[in-house]
């Protein structure tokens, strides 16, 4: 099975890189290689890298990083259809509660 990691995660792994050998033992993996980030995930941790001024050492770990993760591409209709109809129901304040803030939005359609 693969699992596609939210940005937090992909924070966390930046922050201790034993959060991933440890996200694999947890999710029972055999394979590291079962583990993707979305491409929006990318967009939203170089933000955070920007919006925090992160150094030559920090960014030289995030690149690092990124290379380690098969990078999960969204750009398919059936997945910008999915995001529509989902992005168009969270217009009300319930749905916004369950499904949380637009880039988790993203993760909720490419996994289904």
């Amino acid at each position: 099975m693969m699992y596609l990691l939210d940005t937090n995660i992909l924070l966390g792994i930046l922050r201790n890189n034993h959060l991933k050998l440890h996200t694999v033992s947890i999710l029972g993996l055999t394979d590291i290689n079962d583990l993707f980030i979305a491409v929006v995930t990318v967009g939203e941790v170089w933000s955070i890298a920007r919006q925090n001024g992160w150094g030559e050492n920090r960014i030289n770990q995030l690149n690092q990083i990124l290379n380690e993760f098969a990078i999960a591409d969204i750009n398919d209709d059936d997945v910008i259809q999915r995001y529509a109809d989902i992005d168009a129901l969270v217009r009300t304040d319930w749905l916004v509660v369950q499904l949380g803030h637009q880039p988790e939005i993203w993760v909720k359609t490419i996994c289904g």
